[in-house]
C-alpha cells in the first residue's frame, strides 16, 4: 500500500466510521497490519501518568494469579485519573497485558482501542 492510500484510509477512519471499525476489530480479534504499521510510526509519548512505585508489580502479580477483580482495580490505579488518554505508555501496556492474562481479552482490546482512538492523527478539516 502506498503512503497516499494509507493516508486516505486513516482519514476515512477518523471521519466517521471509527466506532464501527473499532467494533469490527473487536469482533474479528485481528488488527490489520496496515493499522499496526501506522500506529508504529506515531511518536511515543514520554509523559503521562505513572502510578506509584509497586502498583505495576502488584498488577502483574494479580494477573498471574488470575484475580480479575483485583486486576481491574489495579488497572484503574495504573492508568490514573485521566484513563488511557493520560496514562504513560508503560502503564498502558502493562494494563493491557494484565487484562489479557486474566482472560479479560475483550476488555484489553477495548482499552487498546480507546487509547489508540484518542491519539489517532486527525487533519484540521475534521
Amino acid at each position: 500500500m502506498n503512503p497516499a492510500d494509507l493516508a486516505a484510509e486513516i482519514e476515512a477512519f477518523v471521519r466517521g466510521p471509527g466506532e464501527e471499525y473499532a467494533a469490527q476489530i473487536e469482533q474479528a480479534h485481528t488488527v490489520p497490519l496496515r493499522l499496526w504499521e501506522a500506529a508504529g510510526r506515531v511518536a511515543q509519548p514520554t509523559g503521562g501518568h505513572l502510578p506509584q512505585t509497586g502498583v505495576l508489580a502488584e498488577l502483574a502479580q494479580a494477573a498471574e494469579q488470575k484475580e480479575a477483580g483485583r486486576t481491574i482495580l489495579l488497572v484503574m490505579r495504573a492508568l490514573g485519573p485521566d484513563g488511557p488518554d493520560g496514562a504513560n505508555v508503560l502503564a498502558l501496556g502493562d494494563s493491557i497485558r494484565a487484562l489479557k492474562r486474566t482472560e479479560l481479552e475483550t476488555d484489553a482490546r477495548r482499552l487498546a482501542m480507546e487509547a489508540l482512538y484518542g491519539a489517532w492523527p486527525r487533519t484540521s478539516g475534521n
